[in-house]
Order: C-alpha cells, then structure tokens, then sequence
C-alpha cells in the first residue's frame, strides 16, 4: 500500500495505490485515511475496494496541517493488514490564536453584549466556556459572543476555547474576566391606574403603584403628589401624598390626573383619565298640599340630580293670590282667595341643565262661625266662607 506524492498542501491530492497477494480480497475490504498513530476506529476518510486485487484511488487531503496514513483493513473490520509511506501536509498558515484579552465591565440589569475574537486556524471557529462560571445572566454563544442581562454584581473569572473547522481540529484557549457592577440609580417605576368612569356626586377611587430600586441611599424613600393636568373644574384629593387616595370634582368632565413620584434624584409619572358625568336633573315633586285663605303658607320643591345648587322659577300660569316662589324653590305666602291653579315650574343647575313640571294647588276658603241667640239658648253656626251651600 503506498501513496504518492508524500508531501502536499493542505487539501492536495494523494494517489493511493493497493495490490493485494497470498489471498482472494473482499467486497467488504476498504482503504481507510488516518493521523499517524491513530485508533483504526478514527478514520478521517475512507472507502471500499470492491474486492479488487489492485488499483488506485485519488483522495483529497485535510485542510489541517500533519502527518497521515492510510491503510488497508480487510472485511469490514479494524484490523489493519497494510500501512502506506506517511504523507505530510504542510501548514496552511498561522496557528490558532485567541486575540481577546480582556472583556468590558457590564452593570447589574443593563444588557450586555461582546464578542471573542481569534485569528489563524481553518474558519469558522466554534467558541464554548472551558472551565470557570460565566456571571450570572450571560451565556457564550458557539459563534463567540458573550451576552445577557446579569443579574448580580460579581467578578467572574473563567476559562474559553476556540476550535476551528480543521481536520482534525485546531485549538486554543484564553483565561477572561468580566467584573459586573451595581445598578446605577433608576427612576421611580409608575402606574397612575386605570382609566374610569363616573358618576357625580360619587368620588373616584384612585389606585396608583410605585415601585423604585432604592436608589440613591440615602435616602432611600420615594415621594409621590397626584396633581391635575386638565379639566374643567377643581379636583379635591383626599390625600394627595398617598399612593391610594380619592379624588371629588366640582363639575362634570373630562379631568387628566399625574401621579408623580421621586427618589430624591430622578422623577417619574403616568397620568390616568376620569370622565365625571352627572345625573339627568329632575323635579321630583309631583303634588302640593292644599292651603288655606287667611293661613301662611309653605312648600319646599325638590329635584335631583343634575349639579346642585338649583335655581328655581315660574314657567307658565301663575300662582294662587297671596303665594310666591323664592329661587331656593319655596313657595310661601298668605293665600287671599279660595281658587285652584295649576301652573309650570322651572329648575336650573349649576351647569345650567333644566328641567320643568306642571303642578296644582288649591286653595281652600277660610272657615268662619257666626253665633245667634234665639230666647236663653246660644247657637253657633259654622260655615265655609269658600262654599255657597249655606245650612
């Protein structure tokens, strides 16, 4: 078994010739390429003979620079029963070599990203962590960059290896570092709530959440303020230091509120929508009692709803002689005359919303006695001075 020529480039030809005697070859012989001294199980090549006494083959050799041989095992198995001459390929250029000397710092929480380096070898190159830990949060890539969030502040100290696509392969490893500082200060995290609705003159519950990384220390407190952005009317808070509080409104609308929180250095806020409706405004009286000539008079109308306080007046009709309707929506006075009317009232809010209903009142006549003396006894009559119906 022998090959020819015995010195070729990295991936040059070699001819491989065989001639088998003293016995009867089989379909099953084959030729296999090895590293000098390497178990007949690591062929880096190989092929049948198909079972013929002699002949040649051309092979192709590694890119990786060394010595090889090939050799004759018979009948599918591992036993060599012919060696060839060693075949040296030379060197395809400079060794392989990790250029990386040093990695920058990350910061704990901050996403961190970099990339190992190599030069000579065969590429492409497979990077993997030798020995050693990683700080926490990163991980090395096969294609050589190291990246993550870490998670702790540490100074890791570990080992990496490169490997590149030579035959076999070429390697080389590299002690690193990467020292992993703290967080610097970030501001307050804020959320104002959801948005709502409601309805006045109910009060909106505000559920705001802050959260902070404790920085700067000291002093290590967040401050908060709710404060408003727009709408039309004035905003009450219950307590506009808490977190959690309420908020009433003088007028319906549509208000924009901010919480805001401090760490004493840096500052946050969201803002949060509360649309302020109101109630239809209604008159809720529906009737009114009945007075009498000669005796005062008083009556409160009421209504709800709409944004208080009311104002109330006349529409339409008039009402009975002697009575008045005061703008708190009081009807007083001294009736004169006995009658029944009916007639419209109007009420107004504060936002200038209306509403109108038709009332009646009567008015009774006022009750009189008279008394005649008829002989010793004394009788009295009484009548109602409104009815003609005399006894």
């Amino acid at each position: 078994l022998t090959a020819s020529p015995t010195s070729v480039s990295p991936g040059g030809s070699v001819t491989v010739s065989w001639q088998v005697t003293g016995t009867t070859p089989s379909s099953s012989d084959w030729l296999g390429l090895y590293v000098v001294g390497a178990p007949s199980t690591s062929y880096l090549w190989w092929t049948y003979t198909a079972g013929q006494p002699s002949g040649q083959v051309v092979v192709g050799m590694p890119q990786s620079a060394g010595t090889y041989e090939f050799r004759y095992l018979p009948n599918n198995g591992y036993t060599a029963v012919a060696t060839s001459n060693p075949v040296t390929v030379g060197s395809s250029g400079p060794p392989l070599n990790i250029t990386t000397t040093s990695l920058p710092n990350g910061t704990v929480g901050q996403p961190y990203s970099a990339t190992l380096q190599a030069t000579g070898g065969t590429p492409p190159y497979t990077w993997s962590l030798l020995s050693g830990s990683l700080p926490a949060g990163l991980s090395v890539s096969t294609s050589g960059t190291i990246s993550g969030i870490p998670t702790t502040v540490q100074t890791a100290n570990f080992t990496v290896q490169v490997m590149d696509s030579a035959l076999p392969p070429g390697s080389d490893s590299a002690a690193l570092s990467i020292q992993i500082a703290p967080s610097p200060n970030q501001p307050p995290t804020v959320n104002a709530g959801s948005d709502q609705i409601i309805t006045m003159p109910a009060t909106a519950t505000l559920d705001g959440t802050v959260t902070d990384d404790g920085l700067p220390n000291p002093p290590g407190i967040v401050t908060t303020l709710w404060s408003k952005v727009s709408g039309s009317g004035t905003v009450t808070f219950g307590n506009p230091s808490a977190v959690d509080t309420t908020a009433t409104f003088s007028v319906d609308g549509t208000y924009v509120l901010r919480l805001t929180a401090s760490d004493g250095a840096l500052s946050a806020s969201d803002d949060v929508t509360v649309t302020v409706l109101v109630p239809p405004l209604t008159i809720t009286t529906t009737s009114l009692p009945d007075g009498f000539v000669g005796q005062p008079y008083s009556a409160t109308l009421q209504a709800t709803g709409g944004v208080p306080p009311y104002l109330w007046s006349l529409q339409q009709g008039t009402l009975p002689q002697g009575l008045t309707l005061q703008p708190t929506g009081t009807m007083v006075g001294i009736p004169t005359t006995g009658q029944s009317t009916t007639f419209v009232v109007r009420v107004t809010d504060s936002s200038l919303a209306w509403d109108i209903a038709t009332l009646s009142l009567t008015v009774q006549g006022a009750s009189s006695s008279v008394s005649f003396q008829f002989g010793p006894e004394e009788t009295v009559l009484d009548w109602d001075a409104g009815n003609d119906n005399y006894p």
